[in-house]
């Protein structure tokens, strides 16, 4: 029998192989775990955003509903908007809407007094029954029809009552109108979508929650509105940006959103150096209205690009 052992080379031989072979594998692991994590990230990033995007624009297309007139009117004869635009050239977009997304509906059961009176905030109460699961918050808004088409809007500033049926306004904010039991009521959410400085794309429903992050590693949130200019019942021009002035809130019969989302796994190999278009020219052709172009920082990261077109459902849409 040969007993003889390995010899000090051949151990070292043996060693150095395989310390070759371990650090080639851990290599190769290493590569597949990181590309792994990068495509896992992505795909996360694609569902939430794409999730994030559906829910937005299933409430832009719901903004003026529970508006059963054109204009509904605040104490100091203001009118109520039911979309706001917020454009910018350099940034995000923002984006305020306006209806009854919750579905809040019902009837008005009393009218303290026979007036609603501004020196006297007593007065200043009605009481609703509802026939809808949901109800009324502080900082919602609630809608009632009143005579000769004197249609009134109020924002809710304290509800009470064991099932939230008494509904507060603000002290000489009441009603104009004596109102009658039995009147339709709906209620109006105000909701806004934006981004903050650190990238958050936010929803502000105004009321005691206040803003909520939907979703992070937002680089680049655009809108634009497709208006109908002579009332044909077609789009005839896309722009960034809406008001009472030319491009009216009443001619908007379409709105695109654009939403660029990096993922938050960087790839030290990958640098993002493309352009991203985001809208189209005023006369819906292929030029562009705004491109935007990864920062030096971030170019490591990898990123995508989504976008929708809102049909709106809803007739009224006066500001």
């Amino acid at each position: 029998m040969n007993n003889k052992g390995f010899s000090l080379v051949e151990l070292l031989i043996v060693m150095a192989v395989g310390g070759i072979l371990i650090a080639s594998l851990a290599s190769v692991f290493v590569t597949q775990s990181r590309t792994y994590s990068i495509h896992s990230d992505i795909g996360e990033t694609q569902y939430a955003a794409k999730a994030v995007l559906d829910y937005m624009a299933k409430e832009i297309r719901m903004l003026g509903s529970g508006l059963r007139d054109k204009n509904y009117y605040f104490k100091d004869g203001r009118t109520f908007a039911v979309l706001s635009s917020i454009n910018s050239d350099t940034g995000t977009d923002a984006i305020r809407i306006r209806g009854n997304f919750q579905g809040i509906y019902g009837n008005i059961s009393s009218v303290l007094g026979t007036t609603i009176e501004d020196d006297d905030p007593s007065k200043e109460t009605i009481t609703v029954a509802y026939r809808s699961r949901a109800k009324f918050s502080v900082g919602n808004y609630i809608t009632i029809a009143g005579p000769s088409g004197n249609s009134e809007i109020r924002v809710i500033k304290n509800v009470s009552g064991t099932n939230r049926q008494n509904i507060g306004f603000g002290n000489g904010n009441g009603l104009n109108y004596n109102h009658k039991e039995g009147t339709i009521f709906n209620g109006i959410q105000d909701l806004r979508y934006y981004v903050d400085n650190s990238g958050v794309l936010r929803r502000n429903n105004f009321e005691n929650n206040g803003n909520q992050p939907v979703l992070e590693n937002v680089e680049d949130l655009q809108f634009q509105y497709g208006l109908d200019t002579n009332g044909d019942g077609y789009i005839d021009r896309w722009v960034n940006n809406v008001s009472d002035g030319t491009n009216k809130v009443d001619q908007i019969k379409a709105i695109k959103i654009w939403l660029v989302v990096r993922g938050s796994v960087p790839d030290p190999n990958y640098n993002d150096g493309r352009t991203y278009f985001l809208g189209i020219s005023s006369t819906g052709m292929v030029s562009v209205a705004k491109r935007y172009n990864p920062p030096p920082s971030l170019r490591n990261y990898r990123r995508l690009i989504f976008t929708t077109t809102v049909d709106l459902r809803n007739a009224y849409l006066g500001s």
